[in-house]
């Protein structure tokens, strides 16, 4: 099949960042006649992320798929996350793992440990603990106390808890240096 040979490589262009490789695979479509769908454009939204082309760009990907009667997946609702975390919006995030629970009733664990990890990078160890205790009654309410997912969330949560104090930390020694 054409077009899962042309998906597969667009996704190895983005994990090479050959952008060469990316036009010469997009073209090869149009020229087939193949339209793109869900997993094309993630494709083309993981390289947005991975130039961090901010979420603007991602959200724009995403009206573009809609407009085209293509379905976002979780994936694409993942993508768009991960570039809010990036940049520090947290709760532009959180809205967007509440999309996962809604709309695709998907366990949202891996954009809520991309999550504590932003906050972490960030520093912002009340928006870490909200999200922390959030994720966890989750894991409660929905998805029977699994214990491989409790322990997945400690750990990114204990990670992020780390980063954050460190930065805190070094914030206070440089601090203490300036003054």
């Amino acid at each position: 099949n054409v077009r899962v040979a042309c998906n597969t490589l667009l996704h190895a262009s983005v994990a090479s960042s050959n952008d060469t490789l990316m036009s010469n695979v997009v073209k090869l479509m149009t020229s087939r006649g193949l339209t793109p769908d869900t997993i094309t454009y993630n494709a083309l939204l993981r390289r947005s992320l991975r130039r961090r082309e901010g979420s603007v760009a991602i959200k724009e990907g995403l009206e573009e798929m809609q407009r085209m009667g293509i379905a976002p997946d979780q994936t694409s609702i993942e993508i768009l996350i991960h570039s809010h975390a990036c940049q520090g919006q947290i709760i532009d995030a959180e809205k967007a793992v509440d999309v996962i629970i809604s709309e695709y009733h998907a366990s949202p664990c891996h954009a809520w440990g991309t999550l504590m990890g932003a906050c972490g990078n960030s520093g912002d160890v009340e928006n870490l603990s909200h999200v922390f205790w959030r994720s966890i009654e989750y894991v409660d309410e929905y998805c029977g106390g699994d214990i491989d997912l409790y322990k997945s969330l400690i750990d990114h949560g204990m990670r992020a808890l780390c980063e954050a104090l460190a930065r805190d930390s070094w914030r206070r020694i440089l601090h203490r240096d300036v003054s």
